[in-house]
Order: structure tokens, then C-alpha cells, then sequence
């Protein structure tokens, strides 16, 4: 008996754009903030809180 093979579903994107990510201007190589902009012009700006190998915690500050 041939067992029903579970097609994907693919990937639902809800946006698609570019990034920057900034950092102190004293020249060190860090991670201040994080702005996505989407192709539909929208821009998402987060501060990063905290940084470890496992997780990165942001703070939004714009979301419109």
C-alpha cells in the first residue's frame, strides 16, 4: 500500500524588502538597530536590547 505523500505548502510572505543594520559610531563592529524597509515603501525599525549566540531581543520602535 502506497502511503499519501504531504505536499508543502509553500512559504505565506507577507513582506519582501531590504535592511540596515547601524551600529555606534565609534567604528566598533556591534548591533544598534535594525530598519527593514518592505517593497510597498513600509519601514520597521527595532532597537536590539540584548544579543546572545542563541537569541536577539528588539525593541520596536516604529512598525507602520
Amino acid at each position: 500500500m502506497e502511503e499519501a505523500k504531504k505536499e508543502e505548502e509553500p512559504a505565506l510572505v507577507l513582506e519582501s524588502g531590504s535592511y540596515e543594520i547601524t551600529g555606534p559610531s565609534t567604528g566598533e563592529i556591534q548591533m544598534d538597530t535594525l530598519i527593514l524597509k518592505s517593497g510597498s515603501g513600509a519601514t520597521r525599525i527595532w532597537k536590539l536590547k540584548s544579543l546572545d549566540k542563541k537569541q536577539a531581543l528588539f525593541e520596536i520602535v516604529k512598525f507602520g
